[in-house]
Protein backbone atom coordinates (compact mmCIF):
# COMPACT_ATOMS: atom_id res chain seq x y z
CA UNK A 1 0.00 0.00 0.00
CA UNK A 2 1.20 3.51 -0.80
CA UNK A 3 1.40 6.36 1.64
CA UNK A 4 -1.00 9.23 1.09
CA UNK A 5 0.31 11.49 -1.67
CA UNK A 6 1.87 14.64 -0.24
CA UNK A 7 4.67 17.12 -1.02
CA UNK A 8 8.12 15.70 -0.32
CA UNK A 9 9.07 16.20 3.33
CA UNK A 10 12.85 15.92 3.04
CA UNK A 11 13.42 12.22 3.85
CA UNK A 12 12.40 9.23 1.66
CA UNK A 13 11.50 7.10 4.70
CA UNK A 14 8.68 9.51 5.57
CA UNK A 15 6.97 8.48 2.32
CA UNK A 16 7.62 4.72 2.32
CA UNK A 17 4.72 2.42 1.55
CA UNK A 18 3.93 -0.86 3.27
CA UNK A 19 3.54 -4.57 2.61
CA UNK A 20 0.20 -5.55 4.13
CA UNK A 21 -1.10 -9.07 4.73
CA UNK A 22 -4.89 -9.33 4.91
CA UNK A 23 -7.38 -12.09 5.58
CA UNK A 24 -8.68 -13.25 2.16
CA UNK A 25 -12.28 -13.42 3.39
CA UNK A 26 -12.66 -10.36 5.61
CA UNK A 27 -9.70 -8.27 4.38
CA UNK A 28 -8.84 -7.65 8.03
CA UNK A 29 -5.21 -6.60 8.44
CA UNK A 30 -2.95 -9.37 9.74
CA UNK A 31 0.49 -7.82 9.37
CA UNK A 32 2.05 -4.59 8.10
CA UNK A 33 5.76 -4.00 7.39
CA UNK A 34 7.73 -1.25 5.67
CA UNK A 35 8.36 -1.92 1.96
CA UNK A 36 11.39 0.44 2.14
CA UNK A 37 10.37 2.31 -1.02
CA UNK A 38 8.15 5.19 -2.14
CA UNK A 39 5.02 4.42 -4.14
CA UNK A 40 5.04 0.59 -4.29
CA UNK A 41 3.44 -0.42 -7.57
CA UNK A 42 4.07 -4.12 -8.25
CA UNK A 43 5.18 -6.94 -5.94
CA UNK A 44 6.35 -10.51 -6.46
CA UNK A 45 6.57 -13.22 -3.80
CA UNK A 46 9.78 -15.18 -4.30
CA UNK A 47 9.65 -18.97 -4.55
CA UNK A 48 11.12 -19.35 -1.05
CA UNK A 49 7.91 -17.84 0.36
CA UNK A 50 10.01 -15.65 2.67
CA UNK A 51 10.93 -12.65 0.54
CA UNK A 52 8.99 -10.12 -1.50
CA UNK A 53 10.40 -7.98 -4.31
CA UNK A 54 8.78 -4.57 -4.79
CA UNK A 55 8.88 -2.11 -7.70
CA UNK A 56 8.56 1.38 -6.21
CA UNK A 57 7.56 4.30 -8.44
CA UNK A 58 9.31 6.84 -6.22
CA UNK A 59 6.93 9.80 -6.56
CA UNK A 60 5.34 11.46 -3.53
CA UNK A 61 2.87 13.61 -5.49
CA UNK A 62 -0.26 12.40 -7.26
CA UNK A 63 0.54 10.96 -10.73
CA UNK A 64 -0.58 13.28 -13.49
CA UNK A 65 0.20 16.40 -11.48
CA UNK A 66 3.06 17.80 -13.55
CA UNK A 67 3.61 21.09 -11.74
CA UNK A 68 6.15 20.30 -9.05
CA UNK A 69 5.97 16.59 -9.86
CA UNK A 70 9.23 14.82 -9.16
CA UNK A 71 10.59 11.32 -8.73
CA UNK A 72 12.19 11.41 -5.29
CA UNK A 73 13.60 7.88 -5.18
CA UNK A 74 12.54 5.10 -7.54
CA UNK A 75 13.77 1.66 -6.52
CA UNK A 76 13.47 -2.10 -6.38
CA UNK A 77 13.44 -3.40 -2.82
CA UNK A 78 13.64 -6.94 -1.44
CA UNK A 79 12.02 -7.39 1.96
CA UNK A 80 11.90 -10.33 4.38
CA UNK A 81 8.17 -10.69 4.87
CA UNK A 82 8.12 -12.03 8.44
CA UNK A 83 10.34 -9.33 9.92
CA UNK A 84 10.15 -6.41 7.47
CA UNK A 85 13.96 -6.46 7.18
CA UNK A 86 15.39 -4.82 4.06
CA UNK A 87 17.49 -7.44 2.26
CA UNK A 88 18.46 -5.42 -0.82
CA UNK A 89 17.67 -2.07 -2.40
CA UNK A 90 18.48 -1.21 -6.01
CA UNK A 91 18.27 2.45 -7.03
CA UNK A 92 18.88 2.98 -10.77
CA UNK A 93 21.14 5.74 -11.99
CA UNK A 94 18.90 8.77 -12.65
CA UNK A 95 18.34 10.23 -16.11
CA UNK A 96 17.09 13.62 -17.15
CA UNK A 97 13.39 13.81 -17.91
CA UNK A 98 9.97 14.16 -16.37
CA UNK A 99 9.68 10.53 -15.31
CA UNK A 100 12.32 7.90 -14.57
CA UNK A 101 10.75 5.01 -12.71
CA UNK A 102 10.96 1.36 -11.78
CA UNK A 103 7.45 0.24 -12.70
CA UNK A 104 7.26 -3.54 -13.12
CA UNK A 105 9.23 -6.65 -12.18
CA UNK A 106 9.35 -10.43 -12.32
CA UNK A 107 11.24 -12.10 -9.47
CA UNK A 108 11.70 -15.82 -8.81
CA UNK A 109 14.71 -16.05 -6.52
CA UNK A 110 17.13 -13.64 -4.87
CA UNK A 111 19.40 -14.06 -7.90
CA UNK A 112 16.61 -14.02 -10.51
CA UNK A 113 15.03 -10.58 -10.59
CA UNK A 114 14.44 -8.32 -13.57
CA UNK A 115 12.69 -4.94 -13.48
CA UNK A 116 11.24 -2.67 -16.14
CA UNK A 117 12.25 0.99 -16.06
CA UNK A 118 10.27 3.69 -17.85
CA UNK A 119 11.70 7.00 -19.03
CA UNK A 120 9.27 9.77 -20.02
CA UNK A 121 10.60 12.94 -21.62
CA UNK A 122 8.98 16.07 -23.11
CA UNK A 123 7.75 15.36 -26.63
CA UNK A 124 9.73 18.25 -28.10
CA UNK A 125 12.92 16.29 -27.33
CA UNK A 126 11.75 13.17 -29.19
CA UNK A 127 12.22 14.11 -32.90
CA UNK A 128 16.02 13.82 -32.72
CA UNK A 129 15.66 10.29 -31.34
CA UNK A 130 13.18 9.25 -34.02
CA UNK A 131 15.22 10.83 -36.81
CA UNK A 132 17.96 8.26 -36.22
CA UNK A 133 15.55 5.34 -36.63
CA UNK A 134 14.67 3.73 -39.97
CA UNK A 135 11.16 4.10 -41.32
CA UNK A 136 8.31 6.45 -40.50
CA UNK A 137 7.50 7.21 -36.88
CA UNK A 138 4.09 8.01 -35.43
CA UNK A 139 2.71 9.97 -32.46
CA UNK A 140 2.85 8.02 -29.21
CA UNK A 141 -0.78 7.28 -28.43
CA UNK A 142 -0.17 5.84 -24.97
CA UNK A 143 1.74 8.59 -23.12
CA UNK A 144 0.44 11.56 -21.18
CA UNK A 145 -0.01 14.82 -23.15
CA UNK A 146 3.31 16.56 -23.64
CA UNK A 147 5.35 13.47 -22.77
CA UNK A 148 6.85 10.65 -24.81
CA UNK A 149 8.42 7.31 -23.96
CA UNK A 150 12.19 7.23 -24.35
CA UNK A 151 14.20 3.97 -24.26
CA UNK A 152 15.05 2.79 -20.74
CA UNK A 153 17.11 -0.26 -19.75
CA UNK A 154 15.92 -3.34 -17.95
CA UNK A 155 17.37 -3.67 -14.46
CA UNK A 156 18.95 -7.03 -13.60
CA UNK A 157 19.12 -7.50 -9.82
CA UNK A 158 21.00 -10.21 -7.93
CA UNK A 159 20.19 -9.59 -4.26
CA UNK A 160 22.21 -12.62 -3.18
CA UNK A 161 25.42 -11.13 -4.58
CA UNK A 162 24.36 -7.51 -4.03
CA UNK A 163 24.70 -6.66 -7.73
CA UNK A 164 22.57 -4.53 -10.04
CA UNK A 165 23.22 -3.82 -13.71
CA UNK A 166 21.45 -2.40 -16.73
CA UNK A 167 20.43 -4.66 -19.61
CA UNK A 168 20.16 -3.36 -23.18
CA UNK A 169 19.56 -5.11 -26.52
CA UNK A 170 21.47 -4.11 -29.64
CA UNK A 171 18.27 -2.36 -30.75
CA UNK A 172 18.00 0.12 -27.90
CA UNK A 173 14.86 1.66 -29.34
CA UNK A 174 13.06 -1.61 -28.54
CA UNK A 175 12.91 -0.69 -24.85
CA UNK A 176 10.19 1.97 -24.98
CA UNK A 177 7.31 1.78 -22.49
CA UNK A 178 7.93 -1.55 -20.83
CA UNK A 179 4.53 -2.74 -19.68
CA UNK A 180 4.39 -6.41 -18.61
CA UNK A 181 7.05 -8.94 -17.63
CA UNK A 182 6.94 -12.64 -16.67
CA UNK A 183 9.56 -15.20 -15.66
CA UNK A 184 9.44 -18.64 -17.31
CA UNK A 185 11.18 -20.86 -14.75
CA UNK A 186 11.48 -24.12 -16.78
CA UNK A 187 13.38 -22.27 -19.52
CA UNK A 188 15.03 -19.73 -17.20
CA UNK A 189 13.96 -16.71 -19.23
CA UNK A 190 12.11 -13.44 -18.83
CA UNK A 191 9.63 -12.18 -21.41
CA UNK A 192 8.55 -8.53 -21.47
CA UNK A 193 6.31 -6.34 -23.63
CA UNK A 194 7.26 -2.83 -24.79
CA UNK A 195 4.13 -1.12 -26.03
CA UNK A 196 5.37 2.07 -27.72
CA UNK A 197 8.09 0.15 -29.57
CA UNK A 198 5.76 -2.69 -30.63
CA UNK A 199 8.28 -5.18 -29.28
CA UNK A 200 8.57 -8.29 -27.12
CA UNK A 201 11.98 -8.80 -25.52
CA UNK A 202 13.35 -12.09 -24.16
CA UNK A 203 16.15 -12.13 -21.55
CA UNK A 204 18.19 -15.11 -20.35
CA UNK A 205 17.95 -15.79 -16.63
CA UNK A 206 21.42 -17.35 -16.57
CA UNK A 207 23.33 -14.55 -18.32
CA UNK A 208 21.00 -11.56 -18.02
CA UNK A 209 21.48 -10.88 -21.73
CA UNK A 210 18.79 -10.17 -24.31
CA UNK A 211 18.37 -13.27 -26.49
CA UNK A 212 15.53 -12.19 -28.76
CA UNK A 213 13.60 -9.11 -29.86
CA UNK A 214 10.26 -9.70 -31.60
CA UNK A 215 8.65 -6.96 -33.72
CA UNK A 216 4.97 -7.57 -33.01
CA UNK A 217 3.76 -4.88 -35.43
CA UNK A 218 5.16 -7.04 -38.24
CA UNK A 219 2.79 -9.75 -36.96
CA UNK A 220 -0.19 -7.40 -36.88
CA UNK A 221 -0.08 -6.81 -33.11
CA UNK A 222 0.41 -3.18 -32.21
CA UNK A 223 1.14 -1.72 -28.77
CA UNK A 224 1.65 -5.07 -26.97
CA UNK A 225 0.84 -4.54 -23.31
CA UNK A 226 -0.73 -7.43 -21.41
CA UNK A 227 1.49 -10.53 -21.33
CA UNK A 228 1.17 -13.73 -19.29
CA UNK A 229 2.21 -17.36 -19.29
CA UNK A 230 -0.49 -19.69 -20.61
CA UNK A 231 -1.72 -22.35 -18.14
CA UNK A 232 -0.69 -25.14 -20.54
CA UNK A 233 2.98 -24.45 -19.71
CA UNK A 234 3.96 -24.35 -23.38
CA UNK A 235 2.77 -20.93 -24.53
CA UNK A 236 2.43 -17.31 -23.51
CA UNK A 237 -0.25 -14.86 -24.59
CA UNK A 238 0.16 -11.19 -25.52
CA UNK A 239 -2.62 -8.62 -25.88
CA UNK A 240 -2.47 -5.44 -27.92
CA UNK A 241 -3.45 -2.28 -26.11
CA UNK A 242 -6.65 -1.86 -28.12
CA UNK A 243 -7.09 -5.13 -29.97
CA UNK A 244 -6.12 -8.76 -30.51
CA UNK A 245 -4.59 -11.61 -28.52
CA UNK A 246 -1.61 -13.48 -29.94
CA UNK A 247 -0.30 -16.80 -28.66
CA UNK A 248 3.44 -17.58 -28.78
CA UNK A 249 5.39 -20.76 -28.09
CA UNK A 250 7.74 -20.57 -25.11
CA UNK A 251 10.40 -22.81 -26.66
CA UNK A 252 11.07 -20.84 -29.85
CA UNK A 253 8.84 -17.73 -29.46
CA UNK A 254 7.06 -18.39 -32.74
CA UNK A 255 3.46 -17.12 -32.97
CA UNK A 256 0.54 -19.54 -33.21
CA UNK A 257 -1.88 -17.66 -35.48
CA UNK A 258 -4.49 -20.42 -35.56
CA UNK A 259 -5.01 -20.04 -31.80
CA UNK A 260 -4.92 -16.25 -31.74
CA UNK A 261 -8.03 -14.16 -31.12
CA UNK A 262 -9.05 -10.96 -32.87
CA UNK A 263 -11.18 -8.59 -30.83
CA UNK A 264 -11.28 -5.02 -29.44
CA UNK A 265 -10.33 -4.09 -25.85
CA UNK A 266 -10.71 -0.30 -25.73
CA UNK A 267 -7.24 0.05 -24.16
CA UNK A 268 -5.79 -1.85 -21.20
CA UNK A 269 -2.52 -2.31 -19.31
CA UNK A 270 -2.20 -5.92 -18.15
CA UNK A 271 -3.51 -9.43 -18.69
CA UNK A 272 -4.02 -12.56 -16.58
CA UNK A 273 -4.31 -16.03 -18.11
CA UNK A 274 -5.77 -18.78 -15.94
CA UNK A 275 -7.26 -22.27 -16.19
CA UNK A 276 -10.85 -22.62 -14.88
CA UNK A 277 -11.14 -25.05 -11.97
Amino acid sequence: ERRRFAPYRGAPALHHGALVLRDPETLAEIQRVDCHGIGPHEIDLLEDGRHVAVANYGNTELPGKREGYAIVETSLTVVELATGKLVHKAIPEPREGADWQVRHLAAQRLDRMLAILVHNVPTDTMPDFFAALPGVYEPDLTSDPGLGYFPAPLLRVDARAGRTREVWPAERGALRQGQSIVYDAPRDQWIASFASAHRIVVVSGATGEVTRVIATDALGLRYPRGLDLHPDGRHYVVAGSWQDLLLFRLDDHRPVPERSHHTVFFDHSHLTAYAPV
